[in-house]
């Protein structure tokens, strides 16, 4: 049976200090180990069963220039108990363009993902298991979408999934493209419900974020203020 929590891990204390330095430092961006991982062979690292209960949640949301509707899928579920009776939780998140199209010769694409505070809660996991620890992680085998994003942090402990080249639309309905699920693990639990404040979409490269509703860690619990 496989160990669950292959993980480097501290105690919420510790990520509430963490995170509230981040905030009191002027830090800069810094790139994040994104692994390669395949499904369902991940699910191991967060059940010993190699079984996970998922829940699912999707934003719409409308890209200028482009008809029909994209999509960010957020993925949350919960692991089993690990050394020390902490629980890890995942969080996946995916760009779906099939029911967008545009005729546009230069297509309108999703060029990044943004998930809030999400650095300053997150946990280094082994995802690959090569024996070192990881930031995040991209299912590139067994699941869905193509386009693999690479990750870094801001200086508000933002976790930025950019595109390169970008999730775009097709000419037509059904020939658009689609991220594969990418995320990232944490002690902390995610929020009840989809909110617009956790994630958000970057429609041009280095251009503002529109928030959509997506599921993140609950920050809030950190501080027992929930």
């Amino acid at each position: 049976m496989s160990r669950p929590h292959a993980v480097v891990v501290a105690s919420l204390a510790a990520f509430a200090f963490a995170f509230a330095f981040a905030f009191a430092s002027a830090a800069s961006a810094a790139p994040l180990t994104v692994a390669k991982v395949a499904a369902p062979a991940v699910n191991c690292i967060f059940q010993p069963s190699c079984k996970l209960t998922v829940a699912d949640t999707v934003a719409l949301f409308q890209i200028p220039g482009a008809a029909g509707q994209a999509r960010l899928q957020s993925r949350t579920f919960q692991g089993a108990p690990g050394p020390g009776g902490k629980t890890l939780y995942g969080y996946l998140y995916r760009v779906d363009l099939g029911e967008v199209s545009a005729a546009a010769a230069t297509p309108p694409c999703v060029w990044a993902v943004k998930v809030s505070d999400a650095k300053g809660v997150s946990s280094q996991v082994d995802y690959d298991k090569n024996g070192s620890p990881d930031d995040a992680m991209a299912i590139t085998a067994g699941g869905l979408g193509a386009i693999v994003p690479t990750a870094e942090s801001d200086e508000q402990t933002s976790m930025i999934f950019r595109f390169a080249p970008g999730v775009c639309a097709g000419a037509k309905t059904g020939g658009s493209q689609s991220s594969v699920f990418f995320g990232f693990a944490s002690l902390v639990q995610p929020t009840p419900a989809p909110d617009p404040v956790f994630t958000s979409v970057q429609l041009t490269p280095g251009g503002p974020w529109i928030p959509v509703a997506g599921r993140g860690p609950q920050i809030c619990a950190i501080f027992k203020a929930c």
